[in-house]
């Protein structure tokens, strides 16, 4: 998962949008672009992909996660 935009290179790839290489990760290095906002948003897909898993097996139903859950998932998070 990449942010593509070729003004940022940090939060993003650094490369336009229909830029061949946008698909290549090795070819972001060579901008010196770090993507963060791409592997921060796969770290929390990930993370969160693996809360749901534990829940689908426990019985105890009041702290599963479902996907439309999102808008009081939101709240939760800005009340911390």
């Amino acid at each position: 998962m990449a942010e593509t935009t070729h003004r940022d290179y940090n939060w993003g790839i650094g490369m336009k949008i229909g830029d061949p290489r946008q698909k290549k990760p090795a070819m972001w290095a060579v901008n010196k672009a770090t993507n963060i906002l791409g592997y921060a948003l796969m770290k929390a897909r990930s993370k969160l992909t693996e809360e749901m898993k534990k829940n689908v097996d426990s019985k105890d139903t009041s702290h599963k996660i479902s996907f439309d859950d999102g808008d009081q998932l939101v709240q939760e998070v800005k009340k911390k």
